[in-house]
């Protein structure tokens, strides 16, 4: 494994947007396919009924969202230091806001608390790529509470499952590799099972916290 290569992933610390700019346009054609996918999604989140919405005010709504971005703004930052890896829980809170306040608010939420911990305390090449990974955090979840019948458990272990098959082995590889260099697959495949296991408590983590949230939220405010 090449720890110069692992260390400029882990720790190079930049957010350039001439760089970023020069990546949409260059390759442009990554990004129409992940908007359109994205469009898509959110397309049949509002056409498609739910089996519950929240039922908040504007201002509640809005109080929520600037919350849950300011939560995901300081998990991106404060991430706790493991060997080779560090372990961030945005995963959990963009999921929670995904599934309190729905599925487009969830994706939303998790990308701007990307970008703004991108922009303020960046803790590596800042991608939109990545960005959208991240997002996805929020969506999945959201679709997945609102839309299935199934228990708690059920809809969080699924969530996660797609969540990190799109994420850490699918988008956030694409976006490593098209940031650095191919080499950066080998570094990859070698962190998925830890990725794995802090995927894993994350989602363990989700779990408890949503079950704890049916009991002390109020029902006529979020239909839980």
């Amino acid at each position: 494994m090449s720890q110069n290569l692992l260390a400029k992933i882990m720790f190079d610390k930049s957010f350039n947007f001439a760089y970023i700019f020069k990546s949409i346009v260059s390759r442009w054609y990554l990004y129409v396919f992940l908007a359109v996918v994205v469009v898509g999604v959110i397309v049949f989140a509002l056409i498609k009924k739910p089996k519950r919405t929240p039922n908040l005010s504007k201002t509640q709504k809005l109080a929520y969202i600037s919350m849950f971005v300011a939560l995901c703004v300081v998990a991106n930052i404060f991430q706790i230091p493991f060997p080779l890896v560090q372990v961030s829980f945005v995963a959990t809170i963009a999921c929670l806001a995904g599934v309190l306040l729905g599925p487009i608010e969830g994706f939303s939420i998790a990308f701007i608390g990307d970008l703004i911990a991108g922009i303020i305390a960046p803790t590596g090449v800042y991608s939109p790529i990545i960005g959208v990974g991240t997002a996805l955090f929020g969506l999945v979840p959201g679709l997945m509470f609102y839309y299935s019948k199934r228990g708690d458990v059920f809809n969080g272990i699924i969530s996660f499952i797609i969540t990190f098959i799109l994420t850490s082995v699918i988008i956030n590889t694409i976006g490593l590799t098209l940031i650095y260099s191919s080499g950066v697959l080998i570094e990859k495949i070698a962190l998925l099972p830890l990725n794995l296991l802090f995927h894993a408590v994350n989602c363990a983590l989700s779990i408890i916290l949503i079950k704890t949230f049916r009991r002390i939220l109020p029902k006529d405010k979020f239909n839980l």
